[in-house]
């Protein structure tokens, strides 16, 4: 493989709550344009609109390459094609179960309305949580991005009160029907960091797990291998800038506050393999 280049995307994945709205913000203060349409967590939510839905999961790769390329051109800052504002009308006009009609055609109206810019930014990427599901077309399709995947304690995962990515992507990596409960929540978890340790081993260079209990613990550390990753310097006023916000969840070890009887034991071990705490 060659050289990535220092000023190629980045893209953000996880399961939904693993703490990546502050690897997002490490990246916005050095110097990276994530979109103009982000929430609160710093959620692309063109990427949401247009990324976020099971048909994509079975598109060819041309068609994959041609939504990808819609969003890719938009947060840029360049001005949609007509192609691309029929495709964001469509899909804020289609159901979806994880958002509101009027949450979809805000999407579609900051989609298509700007603003745009000549001049697009040097460095750029996106962050969404289902990044992940695609991150091997995304990865195949442009050489110079690299991916970050942010990982949990899937035992903390298993009850985790954010369970939507689990019950809309569940049953496309389980093969089968999800049931609202610690124990699929930890089969879903188990199932995603196996295709991730397969991609990590097909993408050496160019995906990076970050452990966000780490992250915690050692914020300045994982501050600066996320940006070396990144191709970019290790400056000491963006690490301070995020560091100091780092703060520890109060969730962080709460599985050891519960009843862990019904969890799959293998998936269990699978969790200690990883080299995460059990007991």
């Amino acid at each position: 493989m060659g050289q990535l280049s220092d000023t190629g995307p980045v893209a953000i994945g996880a399961l939904g709550g693993s703490g990546t709205r502050m690897i997002a913000q490490l990246l916005r203060q050095a110097g990276y344009d994530l979109g103009s349409d982000l929430n609160m967590p710093n959620d692309n939510l063109w990427a949401a609109l247009l990324m976020n839905r099971r048909d994509l999961a079975v598109a060819t790769e041309p068609q994959f390459a041609r939504v990808a390329g819609f969003l890719f051109d938009r947060i840029q800052g360049r001005r949609p094609s007509p192609e691309a504002v029929d495709l964001a009308w469509a899909l804020a006009a289609r159901p979806h179960p994880q958002y509101s009609e009027p949450w979809l055609m805000e999407r579609a109206r900051t989609f298509i309305e700007g603003p745009f810019t000549d001049a697009p930014p040097p460095l750029w990427g996106w962050k969404l949580p289902p990044t992940h599901v695609f991150a091997d077309r995304f990865l195949t399709l442009r050489p110079d991005l690299r991916y970050i995947h942010v990982v949990r304690n899937g035992l903390d995962m298993a009850f985790s009160r954010n369970q939507n990515q689990r019950a809309y992507w569940g049953p496309v990596f389980l093969a089968r029907e999800v049931q609202p409960t610690p124990r699929d929540a930890l089969a879903y978890w188990c199932a995603v960091q196996r295709r991730m340790e397969a991609l990590k081993s097909q993408f050496p260079d160019r995906i990076l797990a970050v452990d966000f209990d780490r992250f915690c613990r050692e914020p300045r550390q994982v501050c600066a291998e996320i940006l070396t990753f990144c191709g970019r310097p290790a400056d000491t006023r963006v690490i301070e800038a995020v560091a100091g916000e780092v703060r520890t969840p109060d969730s962080m070890g709460g599985y050891r506050r519960q009843d862990l009887s019904d969890l799959d034991t293998r998936d269990v071990a699978y969790v200690a393999a990883q080299g995460y705490p059990i007991d």
